[in-house]
């Protein structure tokens, strides 16, 4: 009798799947799920406030403060919005960067031990392409589909179905900005496989043509 269960495999590229998801949610997202929303709200508050005064500036003295208060009651100023939210923007971009960092080192150790049988690799071209094969189905669950170099430093790698960002939800006119969150950890592990094996690289991601994703590895000198 045929089984009805799921291969082991594919068992655990969707439990990767729904940890990258927490993960991504837990770094990127877990104070504020939407961070322009209460600037927005205070600064329209502000704005009424400010319309009033004008408007009754003839029974009310003009107040030296130009501060107002949110839907949570919390005083603020014209001068701190703008600052706050360049902050939320520079904390959003220290979490990416701690997130690549984590796929970075897990990157480093996974390909230690899919690479301790190998012989050193003679050039650039074959450290790549033993990633694209051998590394990508471990951490991937299959091989890259196409891989470009112009041979001066930059090779791309096409996989046309990436597993970990093929079955991710997104919200109409956000679509490229969210599944590229899910490209961080991945980025992050490719590159920390390829510093392991002696490449010294960036690594990015264009997700425009999602499911399709491109990998781009500029080797740094």
């Amino acid at each position: 009798m045929a089984s009805d269960r799921l291969p082991i495999k594919e068992v655990s590229i969707s439990g990767v799947q729904l940890l990258l998801m927490q993960v991504v949610e837990y770094y990127l997202h877990t104070r504020e799920k939407n961070p322009n929303v209460r600037i927005t709200q205070a600064l329209k508050t502000a704005d009424i406030s400010a319309d009033k005064n004008q408007n009754h500036k003839h029974k009310q003295p003009a107040s030296t403060s130009n501060t107002s208060h949110d839907v949570n009651g919390d005083e603020l100023s014209h001068d701190k919005l703008i600052p706050d939210a360049q902050d939320r923007e520079l904390k959003y971009d220290d979490a990416k960067l701690r997130l690549e960092a984590i796929g970075y080192d897990i990157g480093q150790r996974l390909v230690e031990l899919i690479s301790v049988d190998k012989d050193r690799f003679d050039n650039e071209l074959d450290t790549v392409k033993f990633v694209c094969k051998d590394f990508w189905e471990t951490a991937f669950g299959k091989q890259i589909d196409l891989l470009k170099t112009n041979r001066r430093g930059l090779y791309v790698l096409q996989d046309s179905n990436f597993k970990y960002t093929c079955n991710v939800s997104v919200n109409d006119g956000q679509e490229s900005r969210t599944i590229e969150e899910f490209t961080v950890f991945p980025c992050g592990l490719v590159c920390g496989a390829l510093h392991r094996l002696g490449m010294k690289c960036r690594v990015t991601a264009d997700v425009t043509t999602h499911p399709k994703v491109w990998f781009s590895v500029q080797v740094l000198s």
